[in-house]
């Protein structure tokens, strides 16, 4: 399996405090002198098992602070309203997958695709909705919905996503994986990237669209974020460019930025008892 270019790991000293900085800032800064101390308000939301309780925890956490600006109040605000979203319409989306395995007096196992109007169809039942379910409630769920047909079952169910990496990779292609993995997995499942990988130049498209851009790109790479953290789904394409393709100077001005952000992150911090 080819391994990462040294190029992904001297970008990823840069592009860690930088999303260190966003990380701190938008969510240590907001609770800065709470009874708790200092913690992550982001944590729960992106990691891809995150239990109900855990979110729910999140939207209680106090407001944002007055030292923190209009920008990362916005950046707050959109965690937030995507954290209300999951709990209201779970985190199945149409296209994503769902392996399960049925035990009872028998062991059967099947794979199903979320349909348009958000179930699932497993062989031998009826429609199941997935709505409002978060991932770590699938096998629950289905257990409780396939009982209602078959006593003494058990079911353990996966969710899975089908993600392109295409580009500067050593194997183009889809590939599923687990809606947990991380998006550095996506990328050594297409084999690594190749030689002459650009590492300022990573973006996800979707429906042909940029889905994210570079700069969102080089910190989720250098901090392995889940899929599930960057929203990505069934069909999302990780794109990776060449070196000596042109790219924006607009990126390096926004990392900058980010990197001064980490020192104000710091100096707040130190105020914290």
């Amino acid at each position: 399996m080819s391994q990462i270019p040294r190029a992904f790991t001297a970008a990823a000293l840069v592009s860690r405090l930088a999303i260190g900085a966003t990380g701190l800032l938008v969510g240590l800064v907001p609770i800065v002198g709470g009874a708790q101390g200092p913690r992550s308000l982001l944590t729960p939301a992106l990691r891809a098992n995150a239990t109900r309780a855990e979110l729910e925890a999140l939207l209680a956490a106090p407001g944002a602070s007055p030292l923190v600006s209009a920008a990362e109040r916005r950046g707050l605000s959109r965690i937030l309203t995507r954290t209300r979203q999951r709990l209201a319409v779970g985190d199945f989306v149409p296209g994503d997958r769902v392996v399960v395995r049925i035990t009872g007096e028998q062991v059967r196992s099947d794979t199903a695709q979320v349909q348009q109007d958000g179930t699932v169809r497993l062989a031998g039942f009826p429609a199941i909705p997935l709505t409002g379910v978060l991932r770590p409630e699938i096998s629950r769920h289905l257990t409780t919905e396939l009982t209602r047909y078959v006593r003494n079952i058990t079911v353990e169910a996966t969710s899975v996503v089908r993600i392109g990496a295409f580009g500067s990779v050593a194997r183009p292609g889809f590939y599923v994986f687990s809606s947990d993995a991380s998006i550095t997995d996506v990328l050594v499942g297409a084999g690594g990237a190749s030689p002459d990988a650009n590492s300022n130049d990573v973006t996800v498209t979707r429906g042909g669209q940029e889905f994210h851009d570079r700069i969102t790109m080089t910190a989720a790479l250098s901090q392995s974020l889940s899929l599930t953290a960057l929203e990505l789904t069934s069909g999302d394409v990780l794109m990776i460019g060449r070196l000596g393709q042109p790219i924006d100077r607009s990126f390096y001005i926004q990392l900058a930025g980010l990197g001064v952000s980490l020192v104000t992150a710091l100096v707040l911090i130190r105020t914290v008892p």
